[in-house]
């Protein structure tokens, strides 16, 4: 299903001209980042985050705890039609457990793939590895080349089933580098 929204996208963009300003939030690119980790840093709070003024969404107490996240999917929905780019974040700390962390990803994924039925970004920056196999394995990416390494840990991929998204992805451990100067 993904895949054939995409195509539509592909199409699109060749008809394409110019974009407004608010749309350029990451050089001429449409982006959706999203932090499937619980790292401590936040994203919202980098100095390029914030010359670009990126909007963002954290994750509310609620959802984090269990609570359904409809509303909050719908939230984020608006907040990306509106800007075409978007910093997805969970920033709460940590809680132990397997089941917890499952569910949390799975709230991440859902969020992600919906938001991806609304509109294709141009990059698609994903942090945490256990984040990014989910929301590509939702997407049904399965083929990718490597094209750079950013920093150390942070790499560009290009998948075959989504060649003109730039899908770029950091496990959660490893630091952002230069990424976002």
């Amino acid at each position: 299903y993904l895949t054939s929204i995409y195509k539509e996208w592909v199409r699109g963009k060749s008809g394409m001209s110019g974009r407004t300003q608010n749309q350029q939030i990451l050089g001429n690119k449409d982006a959706l980042i999203v932090c499937g980790s619980t790292m401590k840093h936040n994203l919202s709070e980098f100095p390029y985050m914030i010359r670009k003024n990126m909007p963002f969404c954290n994750m509310p107490q609620e959802v984090f705890e269990g609570g359904n996240p409809d509303k909050w999917i719908a939230a984020l929905k608006e907040q990306y039609a509106a800007s075409r780019t978007l910093l997805l974040m969970i920033n709460h700390p940590p809680q132990k457990g397997k089941e917890f962390a499952l569910r949390l990803k799975g709230v991440i994924t859902e969020s992600v793939i919906a938001l991806l039925k609304e509109h294709f970004p141009d990059e698609l920056i994903i942090e945490g590895g256990a984040t990014a196999y989910a929301i590509l394995t939702a997407m049904q990416c399965c083929q990718f080349t490597m094209k750079e390494e950013i920093s150390p840990g942070v790499i560009h991929l290009v998948s075959s089933d989504l060649p003109k998204l730039r899908i770029i992805m950091k496990p959660g451990s490893y630091e952002w580098g230069n990424t976002f100067i």
